[in-house]
């Protein structure tokens, strides 16, 4: 991130460098040198890589390496004797262990602040323990002339923490030896507890001289090391230990001290001495292989802290990080996919950010970064949000929190043997390596400790450059600041100002003006107006190169440049404040500053255009949008109207009515099962045949029953029940017993049904309907119903109860003899098929080829088979609570996204609790599947399979096909030529990939950008030389964490959406779409989709932006051909030496076990009856299950489709005739198109589709009749996400759970991601925003009033009247 500090494989002696993923967190143009911008070509986020090429590249610019001395180390900067008078230095340097004597006019000390590693062990209660004595402290000067001595004195083991000035003990331990000679300074103390049989560690005595300053034989201690010598090496083997010396003799002799004259204390850190397993800082990071299957710890939330834990989360078991102050964390892709910094830092934004009242600000601040994820939620909010902390920049984090590879856990309370305790924590976490990124220490080795005085890890410096009690300012540091910004340009602009003191054009204050300053600083009080920064982000980045620039006359005027140049002036003040801006004029003008300002943005979009998006015309102009949506609006006022008139008709007229305009007047259709709750609101009419059996109802008595009795389908009579009109009643206990069944012939085996209600009042149906169930073992052509004693009716005119014709398809019972199922496959959908059957009563047996369930989700290293597994690295596209099965909710301590060993563990207890396995047959193939020579009366099928050689032929009454649609990879090579003549390097399909690895270092085309292209560009990024993605689709991109971090499933798939949708026309609804997806990132400026596009698909990732950002993916249109190591782009570029192509093209199915006859009959699932059966079947015994794409989980629509097809195969449900189903499926079937994968990608919506099937099946939830009964549930339901709990409310299968699952379906989403619980309550910055928002207007109001209406005997020209 830092110029000076390259990205190195090793580590090298007292010097630090990068880890080698590391990325620029500010933009190219935001951390550009004033007067050398970046190539426009160039990433906006670079790498380390391509930010050392710029600095190469500006070297050789300016001419700059003949002025660099390399490799020369400063071993020591003095002040000359005469300093008072001339301010000149000493300044001592080695090359090649030979020292030479300079003398300076003037010193920069550009080193950085990434020089010593801050470990504070002592920090950490449990890992450190013990106290300090009171005995006075012995001063540099009085061990100035003791050159070593041995420690062999008693250590006395601390049981206290927190007494005595500890810090004074550190600070004077370094002056506590002088060497004699000055090459072998004492920099740092570390102490090694080394045992008696072990030898001092050659790490801690290499690059020493002969004479090591401090040296102990075995058993004693080993500290200090000479500048230049590798310091702390090998930490994981020994215990690294903090170090305070205490001497409690105060005479001290010139020669070699004995024990009684000396007497130490150490401060051991006991905890870490119990700790077994691995610590080091995070300076000696540099590849996550070091952390392959352990349990990680990162200590410490800065930017390096979060990049180190989300590069451990791809490798570890498991990977947690803790955090005693929180922090904010925001997105390098910012609003509409600009930079973060491009868009935060502009002088409007800065206006705003100091000049409005303090709490009013931070109010501002913490709704903004609380847009992207709520961090309170995800247990990140800071702890005191009254001072404004550095933010972390990081875009991965929310979505590895939600996804659950990162657990965020508070500060640590104590280490143990092999495990870790946090605060608010009871439990231990198990650990195996600790990694401290607690940053680093300011520490300058070569200057003596007077010349810069440093607390707290900061330095005294005017502006944070000049020290303050020099005679003369001839020394300066740079780049000791952190700001909210580039280090670049603030460095850069401190050198200008410098420069300029040194020679004399710009003058310091006084030294009483600049202390004072420095120390009203260091208070950092909160301010009533502007923010307030903590002692890490020291000021705002702006104001502060503003008022550095103001010192060198270079800050531009912008009410200047309003008169002179308007647009560049508005440029300015408007846009981001790149650094061109400050050489517009004054000393160091560069007349190519101007036109830099104005092309800014070219130079930031110019890397990600690297696609230009296929669009077409508007998709609705305005005044067509208008009329259509006026014309949508007429008719459903007058489908209202119509609906009125049907329901004033007259008895004898509504036998005419139409079964249509029936489900019209219903909102619910009834479904029973034995032991339901009651059932209430309006019902569906029924309907015999063309004529409706309405009638009248007859006149009540007490012991009124009508049995109907049908000797065949074609002769049947009527069942009335009466309803009860106010002041009746009935006598539930005499008539109960005789309203509970009703025989039917065996031979007709009709079913029953609930007519509507029909006439006026606000009466419900009667109490609980018990049963609609076969009776006596579920014999066929016994029911049952009625309603259960104790429940209460209310007055309507009337209700009927009437069994109806077979053939009647909306309200008919299926007449079956189905009972064996033959279930194939047992992931996802053939375990819910085989649930689903055994709830009706049937028999299932599943067939599933591998030895164990899971299907898909079931990931291996090899391809048993031909067996098709996720890769290594996926995690669900739809959240937990959207994709679980309807009544048994995935455990509350899973995360929102589950990764494929936790949805695979999910089904395993979802077999266990519902006794699922002892159904399936493992290791067995089916071979065939066949119709029986009596199909056409049977419905049967002969079913052949295998199991370890051995066939067996199975006779089943219906089949349920659940292998899904990733069977057969769909590798398009004719549509590329040269890929299998010409291009001699490697191909495949993403079916083969499973890890990244093997790809580490080349350069890879990735064809095509559905789910799985998107996930593999972002992973191989990680270890790839160059990822090209090529596309010819436009597609959109969405990211798993919604607004203020809520799954976007959850967010966006809710019933108000879906109505807005239908209500809404098509062009507005799609502008709406369009507007939602790009204000994440504008995917036109990325070359991914364009608001022009008719034609589009959307994918989830939420990685893909910022890699393009990056550089790290690179966005290409389609291949034309290939050559021999090259692919040649329709846009005429060609991209060279391609090591491999990775096709990303999807699947097609296929039943080879299905008999040719069948197969012929759909050659997609559009071609099947609501995506399941086959319409041209004489017997729907043939169900497809899981054969279909929606908008959400196919998880849930596989368990409905899987229970309305049970239901049909048990005689409850039943399809219509075949002519319809045909005249359903052509209706909804679009063009055909081209390839497999492209119809693949037409995905359905998902409460369209699942509504469907719930409407089918009679378990579809009416939201106005729970309005009446259930408000807080009917507004969940409406407003909240559709989880498929909904689907368990009413009809067959209703769960009693459903409803408490539906209400606290947020308290388990929410759940995984509260690990970290902030206190925030001594806050008050919230009241303060609200009063200041309140008072803004009054205070306004007010003034307005006081201008235009002065008080008497005031007048605001003259002051106050007599």
């Amino acid at each position: 991130m830092y110029p000076g500090v390259p990205c190195q494989e090793h580590i090298e002696a007292s010097r630090p460098s990068l880890y080698p993923s590391v990325i620029s967190n500010t933009s190219k143009e935001m951390s550009v040198f004033s007067d050398f911008p970046y190539p426009e070509d160039f990433p906006v986020f670079l790498p380390h890589a391509q930010l050392l090429d710029y600095l190469r590249c500006y070297a050789e610019r300016f001419s700059l390496r003949k002025r660099i001395k390399f490799g020369t180390t400063v071993v020591s900067i003095q002040k000359r004797p005469d300093f008072a008078t001339t301010g000149q230095w000493d300044v001592v340097t080695e090359v090649d262990g030979k020292q030479t004597s300079h003398v300076f006019d003037a010193i920069m000390v550009c080193s950085g602040n990434f020089s010593e590693p801050s470990l504070p062990l002592h920090c950490f209660p449990g890992m450190v323990h013990g106290c300090l004595q009171s005995p006075a402290l012995v001063t540099s000067e009085q061990t100035s002339k003791v050159g070593w001595f041995s420690l062999r004195e008693t250590v006395h083991t601390v049981c206290e923490m927190g007494k005595g000035p500890l810090s004074e003990a550190l600070s004077s331990l370094t002056g506590l030896l002088n060497p004699k000679t000055t090459s072998a300074q004492l920099l740092h103390i570390t102490v090694f507890q080394v045992p008696p049989s072990t030898c001092i560690p050659a790490c801690c005595c290499a690059g020493m001289h002969e004479a090591p300053f401090w040296r102990g034989s075995t058993s004693s201690v080993c500290v200090g090391w000479r500048p230049g010598s590798p310091r702390v090496r090998g930490v994981q083997q020994l215990y690294f230990l903090a170090l305070a010396i205490w001497i409690v003799s105060t005479p001290v002799v010139p020669t070699k001290p004995t024990n009684a004259q000396l007497k130490a204390l150490f401060l051991f850190p006991q905890g870490i001495e119990r700790f077994r397993g691995q610590y080091f800082h995070s300076q000696q990071y540099k590849h996550p292989d070091v952390f392959q299957g352990k349990r990680v710890l990162v200590v410490g939330m800065g930017n390096s802290g979060v990049d180190i834990v989300v590069e451990a989360s791809r490798v570890a078991a498991k990977v947690t990080i803790c955090t005693g102050r929180g922090a904010w964390v925001l997105s390098r892709v910012f609003d509409h996919g600009y930079p973060w910094d491009m868009v935060f830092n502009t002088r409007l934004m800065s206006l705003i950010r100091n000049s409005l009242p303090g709490p009013l600000s931070r109010g501002l601040i913490k709704y903004r970064v609380n847009q992207w994820f709520n961090h309170e939620n995800y247990g990140l909010q800071p702890e005191k949000s009254c001072l404004v902390r550095e933010p972390v920049l990081n875009d991965d984090l929310p979505s590895y929190i939600l996804t659950g590879r990162i657990t965020i856990k508070p500060g640590v309370k104590e280490f143990k043997g092999s495990s870790v305790v946090f605060h608010n924590c009871p439990e231990e976490e198990p650990i195996d390596i600790i990694v401290f990124c607690t940053g680093y220490n300011v520490f300058f080795p070569f200057l003596e400790e007077a010349v810069i005085k440093v607390e707290n890890k900061h330095a005294s410096l005017y502006k944070y450059v000049f020290p303050t009690h020099l005679q003369r300012p001839t020394l300066a540091v740079l780049g000791l600041i952190k700001l909210l910004g580039a280090i670049m340009p603030v460095t850069e602009m401190q050198a200008r100002w410098v420069t300029r003191v040194f020679k004399g054009l710009c003058q310091l204050p006084p030294q009483s003006v600049m202390e004072k300053e420095v120390n009203e600083k260091k208070k950092n009080q909160v301010r009533r107006f502007g923010l307030s920064f903590d002692e890490v982000l020291k000021t705002d980045c702006l104001v502060y190169v503003d008022k550095l620039a103001s010192f060198i006359g270079a800050k531009p005027s912008v009410l200047g440049l309003l008169c002179r140049d308007p647009w560049l002036a508005l440029t300015i003040f408007f846009g981001p404040c790149t650094p061109y801006q400050y050489r517009l004029g004054g000393p160091g003008c560069w007349e190519g500053a101007r036109q830099a300002i104005l092309t800014q943005w070219d130079r930031t979009l110019k890397p990600t255009r690297t696609r230009v998006p296929a669009g077409s015309s508007s998709p609705c102009p305005s005044l067509l949008t208008v009329v259509g949506f006026l014309l949508l609006l007429a008719a459903v006022v007058f489908c209202f109207q119509e609906t009125r008139s049907k329901v004033r008709l007259k008895p004898e007229q509504r036998r005419h009515s139409t079964a249509l305009q029936g489900l019209l007047l219903g909102s619910l259709q009834l479904g029973f099962k034995s032991g339901q709750p009651a059932l209430r609101g309006f019902g569906f009419c029924c309907w015999q045949g063309e004529r409706g059996c309405c009638r009248d109802p007859p006149e009540f008595q007490e012991d009124h029953f009508v049995q109907a009795e049908a000797d065949s389908c074609e002769t049947l009579r009527l069942l009335c029940l009466p309803w009860f009109g106010p002041g009746k009643g009935i006598n539930r206990s005499s008539n109960a017993a005789r309203f509970r069944s009703a025989s039917f012939s065996p031979t007709c085996r009709r079913g029953i049904t609930v007519a509507s209600v029909w006439g006026a009042g606000d009466g419900f149906l009667p109490g609980h309907f018990s049963s609609v169930n076969t009776c006596s073992q579920r014999r066929p052509g016994v029911f049952c119903w009625g309603w259960e004693e104790g429940t209460g009716v209310s007055a309507n005119p009337w209700a009927v109860l009437f069994p109806v014709d077979c053939t009647l398809a909306s309200c008919l019972l299926q007449d079956s003899m189905v009972r064996r199922v033959a279930v194939i496959g047992a992931g996802v959908g053939g375990l819910a098929s085989i649930k689903c059957c055994l709830d009706e009563g049937l028999e299932p047996t599943c067939f599933e080829r591998s030895e164990d369930i899971g299907g898909l989700w079931r990931y291996t290293d090899s391809m048993d088979g031909g067996r098709i597994s996720v890769y290594r690295s996926v995690i669900t596209n739809t959240s937990k609570e959207m994709s679980c099965f309807s009544d048994f909710p995935c455990p509350e301590g899973f995360p929102s996204f589950l990764p494929h060993g936790l949805l695979l563990e999910y089904f395993r207890m979802y077999s266990r609790h519902f006794d699922l396995l002892r159904h399936i047959r493992f290791r067995t193939t089916a071979l065939s599947v066949r119709k029986r020579p009596d199909f056409t009366t049977s419905g049967q099928w002969e079913v052949v399979t295998e199991t370890d050689g051995i066939r067996e032929s199975h006779v089943f009454d219906a089949v349920m096909v659940c292998t899904g649609h990733f069977q057969e990879p769909y590798l398009p090579l004719d549509f590329f030529p040269g890929i299998d003549t010409c291009f001699k390097g490697q191909y495949l399909h993403s079916q083969e990939y499973k890890d990244a690895e093997a790809f580490r270092g080349k350069r890879v085309l990735v064809v095509g950008i559905g789910n799985t292209g998107g996930d593999l560009s972002v992973e191989l990024s990680r270890v790839a030389a160059k990822v090209f993605l090529s596309t010819r689709s436009n597609t959109w991109v969405v990211s798993r964490v919604s607004d203020q971090g809520f799954p976007f499933d959850m967010v966006n798939t809710t019933r108000f959406n879906h109505f807005l949708d239908w209500f809404l026309p098509s062009a507005v609804t799609k502008r709406i779409r369009f507007w939602k997806f790009n204000s994440w990132f504008n995917h036109a400026n990325y070359g991914l989709a364009s608001t022009k596009s008719s034609n589009f698909k959307i994918i989830i990732n939420e990685e893909l932006p910022f890699c393009l950002l990056s550089g790290t993916v690179v966005l290409k249109p389609k291949v034309r051909k290939f050559t021999e190591s090259s692919a040649v782009f329709e846009d005429g570029t060609t991209e060279e030496n391609i090591d491999v192509v990775l096709f990303a093209t999807g699947y097609s199915f296929s039943f080879p076990f299905l008999e040719e006859s069948v197969r012929s009959l759909f050659d997609d699932n559009r071609s099947l009856y609501k995506r399941i059966f086959p319409p041209q079947l004489e017997k729907p015994t043939l169900a497809i299950i899981g054969l279909v794409q929606l908008t959400g989980s196919v998880m849930v629509g596989a368990e409905m489709q899987a229970r309305w097809v049970t239901g049909i195969f048990a005689g409850w449900n039943k399809l219509p005739p075949a002519s319809k189903m045909m005249a359903d499926v052509l209706k909804k079937k679009p063009p055909v198109k081209r390839n497999p994968s492209e119809r693949e990608n037409l995905k359905l919506s998902f409460i369209s589709y699942t509504d469907e099937i719930a409407s089918c099946a009679g378990i579809k939830p009416s939201v106005l009749r729970l309005l009446l009964t259930d408000p807080r549930l009917a507004l969940a339901i409406f407003f909240g996400p559709c989880t498929p709990y909904q689907y368990r409310l009413v009809g067959r299968g209703k769960w009693s759970g459903a409803r408490d699952a539906i209400l606290t379906q947020w308290q388990r989403t929410l759940k995984p991601l509260r690990t970290r619980v902030v206190d925030d309550s001594s806050d008050g910055s919230d009241g303060w925003r609200w009063m200041c928002l309140l008072a803004l207007p009054v205070a306004l109001t007010v003034g307005f009033l006081l201008s235009r209406h002065p008080w008497l005997g005031w007048s605001p020209r003259a002051g106050p009247q007599l």
